[in-house]
């Protein structure tokens, strides 16, 4: 689960879903994509430099209480400024009924913001982000038609929990190794 590879299959997902997205006229979801590409860059680089120069996988951290702190208010500048283009340029967001449309769009961009960039720097709480991120992007495209992809992160969402979990033995085990360590 820590594995450089995942950063190019991410890239390459990402490029498949901005067709399929494309054929649907999901322009919220484009532009989120072509958004995260930097980061997902970033990620890839950053797995990619741990990995070569320390020759072992960096460690998961957790966020400390200040570090929640930021994240929370980077989460909710993040959702404003979407939230307040999306209302400038209405019909860029998924078909949802009513005035939610544009709520709803602006978590989902938020969410797979902070999902990847807590991936990136490997930090213990990033399976939590993408499993609301996933909770969100499968109710937003089952709305919109997408007739099979939404199960795809249904089918994220569900295993989630589960990278978690992996990731939590592999910080209580990091832990551990410090400890005897010093």
């Amino acid at each position: 689960y820590q594995k450089v590879a995942v950063w190019p299959l991410y890239l390459l997902a990402n490029a498949i879903n901005l067709v399929l997205y494309l054929e649907k006229g999901l322009y919220t979801r484009i532009f989120a994509l072509l958004l995260i590409v930097p980061l997902n860059i970033y990620g890839w680089v950053r797995w990619a430099k741990d990995q070569n120069l320390e020759r072992k996988k960096k460690a998961i951290t957790r966020l400390n209480l200040k570090e929640w702190g930021l994240l929370f208010c980077l989460g909710m500048l993040c959702w404003g400024c979407v939230f307040f283009l999306l209302k400038k340029f209405r019909g860029w967001g998924v078909p949802l009924p009513g005035q939610e449309r544009d709520g709803i769009d602006a978590w989902v961009m938020t969410f797979l913001f902070l999902g990847t960039l807590l991936t990136a720097q490997k930090r213990l709480s990033s399976p939590l982000i993408w499993l609301i991120y996933n909770l969100f992007s499968f109710y937003q495209l089952k709305i919109s038609g997408m007739q099979w992809i939404h199960f795809k992160y249904l089918f994220y969402s569900l295993i989630s929990p589960y990278t978690y979990y992996i990731w939590l033995g592999t910080y209580r085990a990091q832990k551990k190794e410090n400890q005897r360590n010093h």
